[in-house]
């Protein structure tokens, strides 16, 4: 890790109480300062977490991994100790570019992309841009299915005028500071998360400048340019749904699934943190997968 005249503010408090701190890096790239956390050793394996989380969403999961791969965890432009000083950095083709030039920075080549939520539509724009893409992907309860047209054409702009004017940042701050918030939104996700990743997520989103960040990438996020190009997918998709998850619709997820060549979809008991919930099934399913790319 860095020295501490290196690392953002907040880091050398939050350090001790972050999984896997000792496996933290910072690093320029792409016009960032990310936070990664680069563990293991063997093939490499990317993770890619989902909105207003960070690197530590992978905590239980990333040495169960590092036993046998090579495995980074970036926090996202944004998010975590990442901060994001361009608004187009924030955007899904924007967060893709800076995810490859991070793993270019890193002189790292993933044999496999996993992303829960919104990180699954990120590997997915990675492996429709770069060449070459990482040989397969998994996508953990994937936010892939854009929103009714009514929210892009009325709600999304007018999100993006709050969040980019602050008017909105503080307030939801505030709220989410106070007790109990973060636990009810957790609760909605129908996951038992352990205490200490509670905590972090209540410091994550009591935190002004994140919950910005967070609500300007929300309102340029844009998903139907993405699926259009899904059918081009020439890598392998493996789409993990977990049965409790509210938050992503099974059934068009299947159809999804069915319209895209090469991708398969499973579920597992869980709801939408089903990383957190169940670390070692997921690494048994990630594992398994490099596997079967090997001789």
């Amino acid at each position: 890790m860095n020295s501490p005249s290196n690392t953002p503010p907040g880091w050398e408090s939050l350090a001790p109480h972050w999984p896997n701190s000792w496996s933290s890096r910072f690093v320029d790239a792409a016009g960032l300062r990310w936070h990664v956390q680069v563990a293991g050793s063997g093939p490499t394996i990317l993770l890619l977490h989902g909105t207003g989380a960070a690197s530590f969403s992978w905590g239980e999961l990333l040495p169960l991994l590092a036993s046998r791969f090579t495995v980074v965890a970036p926090d996202l432009p944004g998010h975590g100790f990442t901060p994001a000083p361009d608004r187009d950095l924030l955007t899904l083709p924007g967060m893709a570019r800076a995810c490859g030039a991070l793993l270019t920075s890193l002189d790292l080549s993933p044999v496999l992309a996993a992303g829960h939520s919104a990180g699954a539509a990120i590997i997915i724009r990675m492996a429709l841009d770069n060449d070459p893409a990482p040989p397969q992907l998994v996508g953990l309860n994937p936010a892939l299915l854009p929103p009714p047209a009514l929210y892009r054409e009325l709600i999304a702009p007018f999100m993006h005028r709050l969040a980019t004017t602050r008017l909105v940042s503080a307030p939801a701050a505030a709220l989410a500071r106070r007790d109990g918030v973060i636990a009810s939104l957790l609760r909605a996700t129908q996951t038992s998360v352990t205490p200490g990743n509670r905590w972090l997520y209540e410091q994550m989103l009591g935190s002004e400048q994140r919950v910005h960040d967070v609500l300007t990438m929300m309102a340029g996020w844009s998903l139907t340019d993405l699926v259009a190009d899904m059918p081009r997918l020439t890598v392998p998709l493996h789409l993990v749904a977990g049965t409790r998850d509210p938050w992503i619709a099974l059934d068009d997820l299947r159809s999804l699934a069915r319209r895209t060549p090469g991708c398969t979809l499973d579920t597992l008991p869980g709801g939408h943190l089903l990383h957190e919930e169940q670390p070692a099934a997921i690494a048994r399913l990630l594992t398994e997968s490099v596997e079967r790319l090997s001789p």
